[in-house]
């Protein structure tokens, strides 16, 4: 709802242009969807939402501490961009050409799931990928390979954006994503 009336404000003060909002829509949309999947998985693992909060990427969603096994664990964290996949796959298929929102919708839905799984501490791949190495190793040595790993993949993300910056001129959804993959990263340490 505050999301709604933030939007409406926006737009009547003229801060979003009205041809940016089915944009803006698709986004939110996605993000919705995205999240509706980590809650739909938690409450089917039995694991309890304490607490939902907006980030710069989506949500946080704070679960209570029961003790799940690393794969319910991993599921969780999973469950998010496989339904994001999934559902823009879904409403992809049919209208392929037929319908401009839903084309946006899908590939922004399908290009955040898959760029969530990356493995950055900040993103579902990260904690994925934390919850495995915890699982197999001791946790400083873990905590290393972490730090490691999520530098490596953003210092190569970090790379790819700027290479699309340059081929196709400003993206700034790139350049917001990539410093706060950096900022996370840092932060990670």
């Amino acid at each position: 709802m505050i999301i709604c009336v933030a939007i409406c404000l926006c737009i009547l003060t003229g801060l979003i242009r009205s041809e940016y909002l089915p944009i803006l829509i698709s986004i939110i949309s996605a993000v919705l969807i995205h999240e509706l999947g980590h809650l739909t998985a938690a409450k089917l693992l039995g694991a309890r939402v304490l607490s939902v909060k907006a980030s710069p990427l989506g949500m946080r969603i704070k679960y209570s501490q029961l003790s799940l096994s690393p794969l319910s664990e991993c599921i969780m964290c999973a469950a998010g961009s496989l339904t994001g996949i999934i559902c823009s796959l879904i409403v992809l298929i049919p209208v392929l050409s037929e319908c401009d929102n839903v084309i946006r919708f899908s590939v922004f839905s399908l290009g955040f799931s898959i760029a969530n799984m990356l493995p950055i501490r900040g993103l579902d791949g990260g904690s994925i990928a934390e919850i495995i190495l915890n699982s197999l190793l001791y946790p400083e040595k873990a905590e290393k390979i972490l730090y490691g790993i999520s530098s490596v993949t953003t210092l190569l993300f970090y790379v790819l954006a700027v290479r699309i910056q340059l081929r196709i001129g400003i993206n700034l959804p790139m350049i917001i994503l990539s410093i706060y993959l950096v900022l996370s990263t840092i932060k990670g340490k």
